[in-house]
C-alpha cells in the first residue's frame, strides 16, 4: 500500500505518523520545501500560519494534503466541487497563500479567483480536446496563463507536479521493500 489509502496506513498519515506519504501530495509539499529553499525561506517554518488551501477531496491526494499542511502548522481549508456549485469557490481560492488544485475539472480556477503572491500548484491533469489538430492536449485544473499573472509561483502541466509524483512512487516502492525484507518499521517521514 504504498499510497496509503488503506485504512490502516491512512489512519496512520492522518495521526501525523504516516508510514508512507502518499505521492502526490508529498510531490506538492516537496515542491514547495525545494522552492521555499531557492528563495531564501526555510521550508521547516514557510507554512506556519500562512492559508493552504486545497480544492479536492480525495483519498489519495486532498485530504493527505490537508494532514501535511496542519502538520506543518499552516492555517488548512478545503473545499471542492460543493463549493464551486455553490458559487463559493472563489471566496475560499482567494484567501489562499499557497493553493493546491486537485479536483479535476480543467481550468476550474482562473486567476481573478486567486490573490496576487500566491504559490499555485496544479495537481490536475485533463485531457481536452484540439480544435486545430483534433487530438487532445493536456491541461490542468488552474487557467494557467490568467492565474500566472498574479503568482508568484505556478507549476505547469504537463511537467509539473507528475514527475515528482512518479519518483516519490518509486521511493515509496522502495521503502516497501525494505520494510517487507528487513520487517523494521518506517519512521516518520523525511524532515524537510
Amino acid at each position: 500500500d504504498v499510497e496509503a489509502v488503506n485504512p490502516v496506513n491512512a489512519g496512520l498519515m492522518a495521526r501525523g505518523t504516516p508510514r508512507f506519504v502518499p505521492s502526490t501530495p508529498a510531490s506538492c509539499f516537496w515542491l514547495l520545501d525545494d522552492y521555499f529553499r531557492h528563495t531564501g525561506r526555510d521550508p521547516g517554518t514557510g507554512l506556519h500560519g500562512r492559508a493552504v488551501v486545497i480544492v479536492g477531496r480525495s483519498h489519495n491526494v486532498g485530504r493527505p494534503a490537508i494532514w501535511l499542511a496542519l502538520d506543518r502548522g499552516a492555517i488548512a481549508i478545503n473545499c471542492d466541487e460543493h463549493a464551486s456549485a455553490a458559487g463559493r469557490l472563489a471566496e475560499f481560492t482567494r484567501q489562499a497563500d499557497v493553493l493546491i488544485v486537485a479536483a479535476g475539472v480543467p481550468g476550474l480556477v482562473t486567476g481573478d479567483m486567486v490573490a496576487d503572491g500566491v504559490i499555485a500548484i496544479d495537481v490536475g491533469i485533463n485531457a481536452v480536446p484540439d480544435g486545430s489538430t483534433g487530438g487532445v492536449h493536456l491541461v490542468g485544473d488552474l487557467d494557467f496563463d490568467s492565474v500566472a499573472t498574479r503568482a508568484e509561483a505556478l507549476t505547469p502541466v504537463p511537467g509539473g507536479v507528475g514527475p515528482v509524483t512518479d519518483v516519490w512512487l518509486v521511493r515509496n516502492a522502495v521503502l516497501g521493500a525494505v520494510l517487507q525484507q528487513t520487517n523494521l518499521a518506517i519512521g516518520p517521514w523525511p524532515s524537510r
